[in-house]
C-alpha cells in the first residue's frame, strides 16, 4: 500500500516528468538546429537575413551544450541531497540516542566508542556542509534551465526572422 501524501504524489509527478522533459527539450533544440543548417536561406539573401541566421544556429548550439550541462549536473544534485539527507537522519538518530542517556556511541569504521556530543558535532557539521553544497547545485541548476530556456527562445525568434522578415514587413505595410 502506497502511504504517501497527496503533495509527495505531485512532486514525485513533477519530478518524472521533468526527467522526460529535459532530454526531450535537449534533442528537439539540435533537432531544430541540424535542420536549419541543413536548409539554410539562400546565399543571395539579405546579409541582414544571414546574420539573423547565423546568430540563431549559435544560440540553439548553445542552448543545447547548456541543456546537456544542465542534464550532466542534475545527476551530482540528486546524488548530493541523497548524503544530505542520510547525514540529515543519521543526526536526527543519534540525537535521539543521546536523549535516551546514551553518552558514548559505538563508531563501525574505528571499531571504538565515541564521545556522542563529539558525533552529534561532526555530524551537524557533514549535515551544514551537505546543505551548502545542495544550495549551491540547486542554484547553479536554476542558472542552466534559464540560460537554456532563454537561448533557446533568441534562436527560434532569430531563425523566424531571418526567414520571413522581409514577409512579415509585406504583411504590416498592408495594414497601415
Amino acid at each position: 500500500m502506497d502511504n504517501k501524501t497527496a503533495h509527495e504524489k505531485y512532486v514525485d509527478e513533477a519530478n518524472l516528468n521533468q526527467q522526460k522533459f529535459t532530454p526531450f527539450f535537449i534533442g528537439l533544440t539540435f533537432s531544430i538546429l541540424a535542420l536549419s543548417v541543413e536548409n539554410p536561406i539562400s546565399s543571395g539573401a539579405s546579409t541582414f537575413s544571414l546574420t539573423l541566421e547565423l546568430l540563431g544556429w549559435i544560440a540553439l548550439l548553445f542552448s543545447g551544450l547548456v541543456g546537456l550541462r544542465y542534464f550532466e549536473w542534475r545527476q551530482v544534485l540528486f546524488a548530493n541531497l541523497a548524503k544530505w539527507e542520510s547525514r540529515k537522519n543519521w543526526t536526527a538518530r543519534i540525537k535521539d540516542d543521546q536523549s535516551l542517556g546514551h553518552e558514548t556511541i559505538f563508531i563501525q569504521d574505528t571499531k571504538t566508542d565515541e564521545p556522542i556530543d563529539e558525533v552529534i558535532s561532526d555530524y551537524e557539521d557533514a549535515v551544514s556542509k551537505s546543505k551548502a553544497a545542495v544550495d549551491g547545485l540547486e542554484k547553479s541548476q536554476t542558472n542552466y534551465a534559464t540560460i537554456q530556456r532563454r537561448t533557446f527562445y533568441v534562436g527560434i525568434i532569430s531563425l523566424v526572422l531571418a526567414r520571413g522578415w522581409e514577409r512579415w514587413l509585406l504583411i504590416l505595410g498592408t495594414f497601415q
